[in-house]
């Protein structure tokens, strides 16, 4: 069982941060060997200073074990402010409607049987969160800079992404990445949730509220 957490950076408590940037160590630092910036076992950076808002799946332990941030591209983001050779000369997205996901890591504890698309149930429970956050917060499209791997993962999921301007891979260290856009539209919704009703929570985390939910 997991427990699937959505929340801004001044609204989650301070245990659910400590175990998200915790989390994000072990997997940026040590597991992947980032050149980012750690401080007593814990990965930060200045988007992290801004107040994002955060989606993170905790074990019946409360340790994370998957992740994702989120930032509105009407203010600072990694693609334009840190990747802009990956823009490639087109205009960096500045629109409310459309957020930058960001710091997508899963590491479960245990091993699980596949859920669909060869993802496991929190990588799984993870992204249909996404899904879940955007229609929330009127979010039409995300902008994404991941690997060619988890591309290839949203791909079997049969989620609606396609890469942006030029399309280019970029090696960032080790591993060849990509800049794709993520629609939220009814393909979205229909590969997270076949014909079921998703009951999306009448919240709005930007003005401070929190929610939780068992996956």
């Amino acid at each position: 069982m997991y427990k699937i957490f959505w929340g801004k950076a001044n609204t989650l408590n301070q245990a659910i941060l400590a175990s998200l940037f915790s989390f994000r160590y072990q997997v940026f630092r040590q597991r992947l060997g980032w050149d980012v910036v750690c401080n007593e076992g814990q990965e930060t950076d200045r988007f992290d200073t801004i107040n994002p808002a955060y989606i993170v799946a905790l074990n019946k332990k409360g340790v994370a074990e998957g992740c994702f941030r989120l930032l509105p591209t009407t203010g600072d983001y990694m693609l334009k402010h840190v990747f802009p050779e990956m823009i490639d000369g087109d205009d960096a997205p500045c629109d409310e409607t459309i957020w930058e996901l960001s710091r997508f890591a899963v590491m479960p504890r245990k091993k699980s049987a596949a859920v669909k698309g060869g993802c496991c149930a929190v990588t799984f429970q993870i992204i249909r969160s996404v899904y879940d956050f955007a229609v929330a917060h009127g979010i039409n499209r995300y902008v994404f800079v991941t690997s060619v791997a988890v591309e290839r993962l949203l791909r079997r999921l049969k989620l609606p992404v396609s890469r942006f301007g030029s399309g280019h891979t970029y090696r960032l260290g080790k591993v060849r990445s990509v800049v794709l856009w993520v629609d939220i539209n009814d393909q979205f919704r229909q590969a997270m949730y076949g014909d079921a009703v998703p009951v999306t929570p009448d919240i709005n985390l930007l003005s401070g509220s929190g929610y939780e939910q068992a996956a």
